[in-house]
C-alpha cells in the first residue's frame, strides 16, 4: 500500500482498510470514542446494510445566510485548506487562514425564476469544491462529505431574507472512519496526497488506524450517574394554533394559490441522559443518524423521501402515506388490511398522482429521458408499510449533483414549492432549521445521496421536535392535528424513557 501512495499524484486520496477479525458491538464502540455522543463533531450514520461513524473528521464546513466557514479541525484539515485555498474566486470574498477559511457569497438570485435558480453560483458550489478537490485512486472510496443542509437553505434560492437560528448547512469531510457491514468490520483511513511528503502521509494513516484499534478491545466506561429530574413538556406550537394554521392552508388551496402543503409545529422537552441513549431509544427506521455538531446534537432518520444522483443517474424517491405493518407480530391480516387501505384510499391516491406530477416536472428540468419507473409502490420496513412511487432520469451535459438538488429541494413541503415555502414561512412560528432538512452525503467524484430528514434537536437539557400534517384536497385539517399530537407524544415519550427521572 505504501507504493501506491507513492506513485499517487498530488490532489489524490488513496484509501487505507483494516479489516477487524471480530465482531463487535458498533454502539458500544462509537459510545467509547465519542464519550457517549458528547464529543464535539462526532457522527454516526446507519443505512440498510452498512454503518459507518467517525468521531475525527479533518474537516467542518458551515454556512449561514451569505457568510461560509471551512474550518480544519487537525493538521490533516490545515493541509486540506492549503490545497483547496485557491478554488474559491468565485465568491465575493475568501479569506485563507493557517486553519480556516472564511468567505462571502452573496445571494445571485432577484428573481423566482426556475432557470436562474440551476444557472446561479449558490453555497452549494461552494460545498462541491470541497467534497470533490481529491480524485479517488479507487472507486470503492469512502470518503467525501457528510452532514446537513437545512430546510431554510430553499431561501438562499429566492429573493427572501429572514432571520434563522440553525446554520443552511453543517457538513464534515471524512478522512477517516469505521466501516460496519453485514459480514464484516474495517478501519478507513484515507491518505490525503497535497504534497509530495507522502511517506509521512501514509505513516499517518497508520496512527489513525492504530488508533481506532486501541479503542477497540476497551470495555465500556461507566456512565456517569445522573440524579434524578422532573421531566418537563410544553407545545410551542399549540393544538389550538396548529388547527389554525391548517385552516389558513385550506383557504389558499380552495383559492387555487396551492395544491399541497406539509405545515409542522414544534414541541420541546427536558432530557436527563447521555445523548447517545437517547439517540438508541428513538425506534427509527433507515437511514439513522447522529450528529455532535459542536453547537447542538442532531438525531433522527429519513422519511422515505430522497435523491440520488450517480453519475449521469438521477432518481427521485418519495413515501406518500404510511401505515402501520405486523413487524413480526404474526398478524399478516391485519398488515394486509393496512396495505389495501393505502392502494384504495381516494385521498391518498390523489395526493400521490399530484406528487408525481411535480416529481415529473422538477426531474424534466435537469434530465432528459426522465419517467415514471415505480408508482403506487408497498414497501415493507419493520413496523411501517409505505406508499412510494419513483422518478428516474437522465443528467443533462454540464449539470452537476446540485442541480437535481435545487431542483427538488424540500420537495415534500408543498406545491408550488416557493409558493408552499413562502406561506409556511409566514404560518409558523418557528423556523424549521435542520428538521425536514436533508442528510447528505456527497461523494469524491460528485456523486449525491440525499434523505429528508425526521430530526431532533438536542440543546444542553432540552429535545426539541417538530411533527407536520398534510393539507391537500380531501384531507381531514381535525384527523391531521391528531396524528401530528400522537407522533409528538411517541417520541417525548421515548425520550423521557432514555433517562432517568422522578
Amino acid at each position: 500500500m505504501l507504493e501506491s501512495v507513492k506513485e499517487a499524484k498530488i490532489g489524490t486520496i488513496v484509501p487505507l482498510h483494516k479489516e477487524l477479525e471480530q465482531d463487535i458491538n458498533f454502539i458500544d464502540y462509537f459510545a467509547n470514542l465519542s464519550n457517549f455522543g458528547k464529543k464535539k463533531n462526532s457522527l454516526l450514520l446507519e443505512h440498510e446494510n452498512e454503518i459507518i461513524f467517525s468521531t475525527n473528521p479533518c474537516l467542518k464546513l458551515t454556512g449561514k445566510g451569505n457568510e461560509f466557514e471551512i474550518l480544519a479541525l487537525n493538521e490533516t484539515g490545515k493541509k486540506f485548506l492549503n490545497h483547496i485555498k485557491k478554488s474559491f474566486t468565485f465568491c465575493d470574498k475568501a479569506v485563507f487562514k493557517k486553519d480556516k477559511i472564511r468567505g462571502i457569497l452573496n445571494r445571485q438570485i432577484k428573481k423566482t425564476d426556475e432557470l436562474q435558480r440551476l444557472k446561479a453560483k449558490t453555497h452549494l458550489d461552494i460545498i462541491d469544491v470541497v467534497a470533490t478537490s481529491f480524485k479517488p485512486s479507487t472507486k470503492s472510496a469512502h470518503a467525501g462529505l457528510y452532514g446537513m443542509i437545512s430546510y431554510d437553505f430553499i431561501d438562499e434560492l429566492q429573493d427572501s431574507s429572514v432571520e434563522k437560528e440553525d446554520p443552511d448547512y453543517v457538513l464534515y469531510f471524512l478522512d477517516n472512519m469505521m466501516v460496519v457491514q453485514e459480514d464484516k468490520a474495517y478501519i478507513v483511513a484515507n491518505c490525503l496526497i497535497t504534497d509530495n511528503k507522502k511517506e509521512q502521509a501514509f505513516k499517518d494513516c497508520e496512527k489513525i488506524i492504530k488508533d481506532y484499534e486501541k479503542v477497540f478491545p476497551k470495555k465500556l466506561p461507566k456512565k456517569p450517574k445522573l440524579k434524578k429530574k422532573e421531566f418537563v413538556s410544553e407545545d410551542v406550537t399549540s393544538e389550538t394554533e396548529f388547527s389554525s394554521m391548517l385552516k389558513s392552508l385550506r383557504a389558499n388551496l380552495v383559492n387555487g394559490d396551492i395544491l399541497y402543503a406539509s405545515p409542522a409545529r414544534l414541541s420541546y422537552c427536558t432530557f436527563n441522559a447521555e445523548p447517545l441513549d437517547v439517540y438508541a431509544e428513538i425506534k427509527n427506521n433507515h437511514p439513522r443518524f447522529f450528529m455532535n455538531i459542536s453547537e447542538e446534537i442532531l438525531i433522527g432518520s429519513g422519511t422515505g423521501t430522497m435523491l440520488s444522483v450517480l453519475e449521469e443517474d438521477v432518481e427521485l424517491k418519495a413515501v406518500t402515506a404510511t401505515k402501520p405493518a405486523s413487524s413480526g407480530n404474526g398478524d399478516k391480516d391485519l398488515e394486509n388490511k393496512y396495505e389495501v387501505m393505502l392502494r384504495t384510499d381516494e385521498n391518498q391516491i390523489g395526493k400521490h398522482i399530484i406528487m408525481i406530477d411535480s416529481a415529473r416536472s422538477d426531474i424534466a428540468r435537469i434530465c432528459s429521458g426522465r419517467y415514471v419507473d415505480k408508482m403506487f409502490n408497498i414497501e415493507k420496513n419493520g413496523s411501517v408499510q409505505t406508499l412510494s412511487f419513483s422518478v428516474k432520469g437522465k443528467l443533462k451535459k454540464g449539470m452537476k449533483w446540485m442541480h437535481p438538488y435545487i431542483s427538488t429541494i424540500n420537495f415534500s413541503a408543498g406545491m408550488p414549492r416557493y409558493k408552499a415555502a413562502s406561506l409556511l414561512r409566514n404560518l409558523e412560528k418557528n423556523k424549521r432549521g435542520f428538521y425536514s432538512g436533508s442528510l447528505v452525503h456527497i461523494g469524491l467524484e460528485g456523486n449525491l445521496n440525499s434523505f429528508v430528514a425526521d430530526t431532533i434537536k438536542l440543546k444542553k437539557d432540552k429535545a426539541f421536535v417538530m411533527k407536520s400534517a398534510n393539507v391537500f384536497q380531501k384531507s381531514n385539517d381535525d384527523v391531521q392535528v391528531d396524528q401530528s399530537s400522537v407522533k409528538v407524544e411517541n417520541v417525548l415519550e421515548s425520550i423521557e424513557s432514555s433517562g432517568a427521572k422522578k
